[in-house]
């Protein structure tokens, strides 16, 4: 008889910092396969590392920068997005127009946001495949608080519209803009574990 599973609470993390964003599912090898939505969500402590184990979440540690032996280890949580299986996870992007929702097709535009603050929820899904058992994050709702320009403030009671004039949504990506993929990606210790392949996720 397997072994019963303990339930895992689903968490709220307020102002989570989110880094290492992939909403689009892109391909980036040999961090992430094609498809496969996900990001991470730093974590403020250890103490915070440690109350994550023990209420039955996995969250993992970088790690050491081997051109600074002295740095330490910083904790963070990944969290994958999935779309197809059930429902699908509440995304809400904020701006000074007002909230809407973002689904599948435009979800990758959190990619390259300007982001000022993210609030998120996510659920534990407990797997087992092969006689290995883990604990894996899913994210269940965002909402994201977009950091605007003075331009964007400037002319956000305007309406975009599109080349036959029908009104559409902006997606802004704020002020001081940086591409997250310009610089070389750093290896945080999750190679191999994106490399395996599990069973129904």
């Amino acid at each position: 008889m397997a072994p019963v599973k303990k339930y895992i609470e689903p968490i709220q993390i307020d102002n989570a910092q989110i880094q290492w964003r992939n909403f689009a599912g892109e391909e980036r090898l040999p961090f992430n396969e094609k498809g496969k939505r996900n990001f991470v969500i730093m974590l403020d402590s250890m103490a915070q590392y440690e109350a994550l184990q023990d209420l039955g979440w996995a969250p993992k540690l970088t790690k050491r920068k081997e051109d600074d032996p002295e740095s330490e280890p910083r904790p963070f949580l990944p969290v994958t997005v999935k779309y197809g299986k059930g429902r699908p996870p509440r995304v809400k992007v904020i701006t000074s127009r007002g909230m809407r929702s973002l689904d599948e097709d435009t979800i990758f535009s959190l990619d390259f946001a300007n982001i000022e603050k993210a609030d998120v929820k996510v659920r534990a899904f407990q797997w087992e495949f092969n006689g290995r058992t883990g604990v894996k994050a899913y994210m269940e709702a965002i909402y994201v608080t977009i950091r605007e320009d003075e331009l964007e403030r400037r002319y956000a009671h305007i309406p975009e519209v599109d080349e036959r004039g029908n009104e559409v949504a902006a997606i802004t990506t704020g002020e001081d803009y940086q591409n997250p993929f310009a610089a070389q990606l750093e290896d945080m210790g999750e190679i191999n574990g994106q490399r395996e392949i599990t069973a129904g996720f």
